[in-house]
């Protein structure tokens, strides 16, 4: 006896494809949303050194957006790490692209935003009190792939 599976014609099979693609961008726009947050998460410092110079009174905030054909569209789910030797605090961007990283001392900070289809940049940031910052990040011309396998990184 011989099993015949009949899977219906290409046409169903093209429907379901683009329908479980919609499904896997809604449930990656759904985790990007949830996984946002406006507070820094520190790193713990290794000795105590370390630990008098992290913490500090000072807040950096700013808003990331994209540079597009339309113009620019604020970025959410931007990585934003910002560190001063052994001292990091990290970000995420919100849906309107706006991040608060708190608990920083005065001195000058490397700040670095990352987001997947966009060059990255990282930049000196003076922070002598709260800070405010206000970046626009290039579009990436090829995707990431074997070819490319990490953004450029432009450094101001």
């Amino acid at each position: 006896m011989q099993w015949n599976i009949v899977w219906g014609d290409g046409h169903a099979w093209k429907e379901r494809r683009r329908l479980m693609k919609k499904l896997i961008a809604a449930l990656a726009a759904a985790l990007s949303i949830v996984g946002c947050t406006k507070t820094a998460v520190p790193i713990a410092p290794s000795d105590g050194a370390s630990a008098a110079a992290m913490t500090g009174d000072f807040r950096l905030t700013g808003t990331i957006a994209g540079r597009t054909e339309a113009g620019a569209v604020p970025l959410a789910g931007a990585s934003i790490d910002v560190s001063s030797g052994q001292n990091r605090r990290s970000a995420v961007t919100d849906v309107d692209g706006s991040f608060t990283v708190e608990g920083l001392g005065s001195g000058t900070w490397t700040l670095s935003v990352a987001k997947l289809g966009f060059l990255s940049e990282a930049m000196a940031v003076s922070v002598d009190g709260d800070t405010t910052v206000s970046l626009e990040l290039e579009r990436a011309e090829k995707g990431i792939g074997p070819d490319r396998p990490y953004p450029y990184q432009r450094i101001r």
